[in-house]
């Protein structure tokens, strides 16, 4: 996980504020999915809290899947992968990436 932040320079000093954003990146190989299934992944993140702002990406090729991710509770987030399509899913292997913007 890397944090991030933002500096702010004033007259007199330079601020840094550390709390913009979180990275975090775990491998996932989710289920085969069959139409209007889906599966989630919950995913331990230090100081993520309750209604923070969540981005999720993975590093394959969706193949018209739903990917949302939210702050389920303090320290977690559940990605969860849905099957909108007709035909059967499988994704195999990737990295789920996800970043947290905090409030």
């Amino acid at each position: 996980m890397r944090l991030h932040g933002l500096y702010q320079q004033d007259t007199r000093r330079l601020t840094f504020y550390p709390t913009c954003w979180l990275d975090n990146s775990t491998t996932w190989n989710p289920a085969s999915l069959g139409a209007g299934e889906s599966t989630s992944v919950v995913i331990n993140f230090t100081d993520a809290k309750m209604g923070d702002f969540v981005w999720a990406s993975l590093s394959t090729d969706a193949q018209n899947l739903s990917l949302n991710a939210i702050v389920s509770s303090t320290s977690d987030v559940t990605c969860v992968l849905i099957n909108g399509t007709s035909a059967v899913v499988n994704l195999g292997d990737s990295t789920l990436y996800t970043r947290i913007f905090k409030k």
